[in-house]
């Protein structure tokens, strides 16, 4: 005699609600996101255009989504649709929609500021379906984008003059030498720096705060060209360890 096989009703409903949930997330709607740049190069002081594509093959009710840059090396200059804010290192992307929507194109205009790589990449993103009002799986992509030197622009990043107060430099200052030191008494523990460039319109930075610790300080001077071309000026500087101590 054929023993029967008696599966108890609450595990029926188990398989049955699992089934279901499977299916369900299987047949999520899904939203993508994609980033594309009009050029992968671009020049220093160039602007370019930026273009951030939502679609789906449903209608959506609403977007928000976020898309981080370096702001170092790039800004926000503005965007055809009122619904794009761009500031430090993010552009953010909110948007209700009417009916019918199932594709929406941001237009956004940025400039390259230097030399250097940056990536455009989408976070923090949803869309709300227009049908059931629920979040739709999100799928993303990313773009980079290469600032190269711009040569049409002055490319001249050297140094016209260093100056330190307190101190002497070990050498003569000249503009194809880059590296200089010099000897600071124990009660020195700040110094003036007046670095000037070859072209006034090239950016002069200092690494660090010149304040000194006692002992050996290294600081870096760097001259950026319009064009992007940069060069380093290095500054070492020996404060005394006592009041005592002779420096000459």
């Amino acid at each position: 005699m054929k023993k029967k096989l008696i599966i108890p009703a609450i595990l029926v409903v188990i398989l049955i609600g699992s089934i279901l949930f499977t299916n369900q997330r299987n047949n999520a709607k899904e939203v993508h996101f994609s980033i594309d740049v009009e050029d992968k190069k671009v020049k220093k002081d160039d602007e370019f255009t930026l273009k951030v594509t939502v679609s789906s093959g449903y209608e959506m009710s609403s977007v928000d989504a976020y898309v981080s840059y370096d702001d170092a090396l790039l800004e926000f200059i503005s965007s055809e649709n009122d619904s794009v804010l761009g500031a430090s290192g993010t552009l953010h992307i909110a948007e209700q929609f009417g009916e019918g929507v199932t594709e929406a194109v941001y237009v956004i205009r940025m400039k390259a500021l230097e030399v250097g790589s940056s990536d455009f990449k989408i976070y923090d993103a949803y869309s709300i379906d227009e049908e059931d009002s629920n979040y739709m799986k999100i799928k993303k992509a990313s773009a980079g984008i290469e600032i190269i030197k711009n040569e049409t622009e002055p490319s001249d990043a050297t140094l016209s003059e260093l100056l330190v107060v307190p101190g002497t430099l070990d050498k003569e200052f000249s503009p194809d030498t880059h590296e200089y030191s010099i000897n600071v008494a124990y009660d020195v523990e700040e110094l003036i720096l007046s670095a000037i460039p070859a072209d006034e319109e090239s950016v002069v930075t200092i690494d660090k705060e010149l304040t000194l610790e006692k002992g050996d300080n290294v600081f870096t001077i760097t001259v950026t060209a319009p064009s992007g071309d940069a060069i380093d000026y290095k500054l070492n500087v020996y404060r005394a360890f006592t009041k005592d101590e002779i420096v000459e």
